[in-house]
């Protein structure tokens, strides 16, 4: 037991308060020991102990009301903090493969592209997105067309005006989307010498970097859909779901294909 005040203000008397053994410690902060523990109703004249401190063994007296004063204004804070941390949507999105050195004969689909990737769970509307090399300039490519990229599907941003011809060597299913530099309004060209694609929001918010090296030409650059690069950097045939295209001089990738990172062997 240990003396505890009694009575108003000023008051001497004490009287022996007996700690239940199944009270457990907490911190000295008096508003957290409020979050931690559900308040007993008391009358406000009445002390109660809250804890013993785990540091100091002291004890924390407060009244009900001011108890429950705090947790009200614990739970306030922790209710406007909520929307802080939720990320946008567009952090679901990924480029997840570059072709900056196409080696295809064909003028009509040797173009530089990029696949985008929806790696989150709920689709993304891409209208109003753009791109641009290293100069990192929102809006440079002006904006992509609106198209809702479902979870866990890919898309293709091609540097042809149109999109059949690439579409047919790579044997591409209809269901995947690809935009062609006919549907922009400038398509930042891909230094095959080493470059970047940067990818903005509608709003113009840098949403995801892929930064390469010189490129192998016809080998197009590849990643997991959690960012890491495949062994070696580059697309192998037959490797991860890349393939070789239809044409003579023919390129390897898997557009419109992403993957996830395998798990290890046991």
């Amino acid at each position: 037991m240990i003396p505890a005040k009694t009575g108003g203000a000023g008051s001497g008397n004490l009287k022996a308060v007996k700690i239940k053994p199944t009270i457990s410690p907490v911190p000295n902060d008096a508003k957290a020991s409020a979050m931690l523990h559900t308040p007993p109703t008391l009358p406000n004249s009445q002390p109660q102990i809250i804890a013993p401190s785990s540091s100091s063994h002291s004890f924390l007296f407060h009244s009900g009301k001011d108890i429950l004063s705090s947790t009200n204004k614990h739970m306030k804070r922790s209710f406007l903090l909520l929307p802080a941390i939720v990320l946008p949507l567009s952090a679901q999105l990924r480029i997840t493969e570059v072709m900056s050195n196409s080696n295809h004969s064909d003028a009509n689909a040797d173009g530089d592209w990029f696949e985008i990737t929806n790696t989150g769970t709920v689709a993304v509307n891409v209208g109003g997105y753009s791109f641009d090399d290293d100069d990192a300039r929102a809006g440079a490519s002006g904006s992509f067309p609106a198209y809702l990229l479902q979870p866990g599907s890919a898309m293709i941003v091609l540097d042809n005006s149109s999109s059949g011809p690439f579409r047919s060597l790579w044997d591409i299913d209809p269901s995947i989307r690809i935009i062609s530099a006919s549907e922009l309004s400038n398509f930042p060209g891909l230094g095959a010498g080493g470059d970047e694609v940067n990818l903005f929001s509608s709003g113009g918010s840098l949403v995801n970097t892929y930064i390469f090296g010189s490129a192998t030409k016809g080998f197009s650059f590849a990643k997991f859909n959690n960012g890491q690069s495949v062994p070696g950097g580059l697309s192998s045939n037959g490797v991860f779901g890349a393939y070789r295209s239809d044409d003579p001089d023919e390129d390897v990738g898997s557009p419109g294909i992403s993957t996830d990172l395998p798990e290890p062997l046991p």
